[in-house]
């Protein structure tokens, strides 16, 4: 239960790698979140004391008031128990104040009259979990809160704003103990119509004692929704519906009584409406959801996305606006419930450049050169950074069209699947420790296991959303497939699955610390190469693919990362680049001598690098450390050095790729940017239906960009304007994570299934 400024937990799974030992390889047929979500950037105001699920603000004066529903003990293992509190911050503080402390109370509302706060509603976290109906106003000289007269209903989930002596309270519900225990799925249950607080109610704070009437004209079934007062009218946006969650806006007019439907910001985020962030600030109306920020027009018709992210992402923050001023308070996004908090001056705001890609006919790509075909894939982003020279791959497929089979595999995998010659290599993990590690080899036309592979753990660890889940992504060549997992067992079996050599580097080089190790095998005809980048001993590793001994190591600093070693062709030999947070590095593939290297960096610890020419650009989820450098050069890189940053840029989870003259990055809001390859400067820029961690796939003059939820989009290479050739759906029970393309079709992995989309046939057919 949740009103719409509150942070709530919204439990996001995230993407990586996977194994050792001898193991044991089954080759009869078979039956058919995060460590990795992106780091806080620094905040702009500072953070809460305590990560709270559920927060709401108001102001007086110049001093910003939180209050805190449902705020945790200090440590998870101490003693104590969650408890409420109310939190101070003036615009020249360093630190918050707490100023009280109490039983949790979820889904109450703070609001000022500008003199006094008040706190409405709310339900007690422990015992029955009762529903107050309770009004109360802060006393500032007692440090406590009294009681005022009661609604006449309890209620939580609500929204309420005070418009001159009157107090107003809007929707939210009262849920049974039945709508409370069936609401764990994926889509919450219709809301019985006897728990829905549908009556709008309007207290009169200068009666004595405080009076409330019920508003006969005005009716509302909305709960997880929010308030606020602009241009002289209660503007109500949210939530959840009767039909389930969905955006509604009102603008309710106070001296009528009365609620008319106003337009709803374009959100793209997966919440729907459920936890929108209403507020009014500088004499404008503001929306909130997740990761985006809207702002409503002077003629009060239309919204208008504004060219700023919430970062991290995170549902059911607080919006809270003040005089010129927005504040952004907690959230929850990734398994983790963050205290950050941003503060906004409104007059820096300014309208996005985003743009809604127009469909065109796929003609508008232009005929394009013919492609070489392939049967391969060999590692994480293919043969070539996310190009494919793949024959006939489908534009168009949905569920019941295009998709030729799917595989059930025999664990949980954030990886991306790899191909050779009609053989797909996947790996996963399996038990709530992750204590059984997995190699499947999948025919690649009838979708039927070849064999399996498990072994046992090295590390086993609880599967939480905080720790990497079959990350690494396989390597594979014409002898052998490689595997490695977030434990650090790396590996290597023959085509048939037979093991050729396994070790652990936790045995070899000391234990690994953190999430585990998210980073994938690369390689090239002389090594293989993997980049152990964790809270403990870190190091580059250049393996001898036919017997696992190591060739060299490159000691690191500790730091987590999960980008990928990147192979990078040069006139005087070939370099393997990593980026990970904080530094790019250049060692040499046959001594590991470090041959350059740019530090001063931050953010750039999940996307990886990509060779452009004669330059390679570094994606980072910080935009000012994405930059272009040249190859060819020694020792440290200056700034004057550094050929671009972009600016205008941010990457997430998905790496970027190059097209033309032009670099695609994608953001973790899913949205896509094409910059100039030569200056770093934005082209355009466009939303995808969702947000995307698989890497997009360049195909002739096609760009494939696959979305978490299924959803993929199609667009023109190297238009000059986003250019959407057509847009596909995938029923996907879990996340999508990898895409791999061969001749014909794309294999796509999720975190319990393999799927074949184009030609091909089932088993059986």
């Amino acid at each position: 239960m949740r009103r719409i400024s509150t942070a709530g937990a919204l439990t996001v799974v995230l993407a990586a790698g996977a194994g050792p030992g001898a193991g044991v390889t089954l080759h009869a047929q078979l039956p058919s979140q995060s460590p990795l979500a992106p780091a806080a950037p620094p905040e702009t105001a500072p953070p809460v004391p305590h990560a709270s699920s559920d927060a709401s603000g108001a102001w007086i004066d110049d001093v910003l008031y939180v209050h805190a529903g449902d705020r945790p003990p200090a440590s998870r293992g101490g003693a104590g128990a969650a408890s409420a509190a109310l939190y101070l911050l003036s615009l020249a503080d360093a630190s918050w104040t707490t100023v009280w402390t109490g039983a949790p109370l979820r889904g109450a509302v703070l609001v000022s009259d500008g003199d006094d706060l008040y706190r409405v509603g709310g339900a007690e976290v422990s015992g029955a979990r009762r529903i107050r109906p309770d009004l109360e106003r802060w006393d500032p000289a007692g440090q406590r809160w009294v009681g005022l007269t009661p609604m006449p209903s309890g209620r939580t989930d609500h929204a309420a704003v005070v418009v001159g002596r009157e107090l107003w309270v809007i929707g939210g519900w009262a849920p049974s103990a039945g709508a409370e225990g069936s609401g764990r799925g994926r889509r919450p249950p219709p809301v019985p119509a006897g728990d829905w607080r549908d009556d709008v109610l309007v207290a009169d704070l200068d009666a004595d004692p405080v009076a409330w009437t019920v508003v006969e004209t005005a009716s509302l079934r909305l709960h997880s929704l929010d308030a606020a007062v602009h241009t002289d009218a209660i503007w109500v946006a949210g939530g959840m519906t009767p039909r389930g969650p969905g955006l509604e806006v009102h603008r309710l007019d106070p001296r009528t009584r009365t609620l008319a439907p106003a337009p709803a910001p374009p959100v793209r985020g997966r919440a729907r409406g459920v936890g929108l962030g209403l507020a009014s600030a500088g004499g404008s109306l503001y929306a909130s959801e997740l990761n985006q920020l809207f702002r409503l027009d002077a003629d009060g018709r239309a919204w208008q996305a504004l060219a700023y992210e919430i970062e991290p992402e995170r549902a059911n923050h607080a919006l809270v606006g003040g005089p010129g001023v927005l504040h952004i308070v907690g959230g929850a996004a990734h398994g983790r419930t963050h205290a950050v908090v941003d503060r906004v001056e409104t007059a820096s705001l300014r309208p996005s450049d985003v743009a809604d890609a127009p469909r065109r006919a796929e003609s508008a790509a232009g005929d394009g050169p013919p492609l070489a075909g392939a049967r391969r894939w060999p590692g994480f982003r293919g043969p070539a950074f996310g190009h494919s020279q793949a024959r006939d791959l489908p534009l168009t497929w949905s569920d019941e069209e295009g998709v030729a089979w799917r595989h059930a595999l025999g664990g949980y995998g954030q990886s991306s699947p790899v191909v050779w010659d009609g053989v797909v290599f996947v790996t996963a993990i399996d038990g709530p420790l992750r204590e059984t590690q997995i190699v499947e080899a999948v025919d690649a036309e009838t979708g039927v296991l070849r064999w399996r592979h498990t072994l046992a753990s090295s590390r086993p660890v609880e599967v939480t959303n905080f720790v990497a889940k079959g990350a690494p992504t396989p390597r594979v060549d014409a002898e052998r497939v490689y595997y490695l997992f977030e434990s650090g067992d790396l590996g290597a079996l023959s085509h048939d699955g037979e093991p050729v050599w396994s070790r652990s580097l936790k045995a070899d080089y000391g234990a690994i610390e953190g999430y585990g190790l998210g980073s994938s095998l690369a390689g090239n005809d002389e090594a293989l190469f993997v980049l152990a980048a964790h809270d403990g001993p870190s190091y580059l590793l250049a393996v001898d693919p036919a017997t696992g001994e190591t060739r060299w190591k490159a000691d690191r600093p500790p730091t987590s990362s999960w980008t990928t070693p990147t192979i990078v062709p040069r006139s005087g030999g070939e370099l393997v680049v990593v980026s990970v947070d904080g530094a790019v590095e250049a060692y040499d593939t046959g001594s590991g001598e470090r041959v350059w290297w740019i530090d001063g960096l931050s953010g750039n610890r999940l996307p990886s690098p990509v060779i452009a020419g004669e330059r390679i650009v570094v994606p980072s989820m910080d935009s000012g450390s994405n930059l272009a450098l040249p190859i060819d050069h020694r020792g440290r890189v200056r700034n004057e050095q550094v050929i671009w940053r972009g600016r205008s840029a941010a990457a997430s989870m998905s790496s970027p790729v190059v097209t033309g003259g032009s670099v695609w990055f994608t953001n973790s809001r899913g949205v896509v940017r094409s910059l100039e390859l030569d200056s770093g400067r934005s082209r355009w820029a466009v939303r995808l239906p969702s947000p995307a961690w698989a890497t997009a796939i360049v195909n002739g003059n096609r760009v494939y960009l696959f979305g978490i939820d299924g959803a993929a989009s199609v667009f023109a290479a190297d238009a000059t304007e986003p250019i959407e050739l057509a847009r596909n759906t995938l029923t996907v029970a879990d996340r999508l994570y990898g895409v791999a393309a061969v001749d014909g079709a794309f294999f796509v992995r999720t975190g319990r299934e393999l799927i074949r989309i184009g030609r091909g046939r089932a088993a059986g057919h």
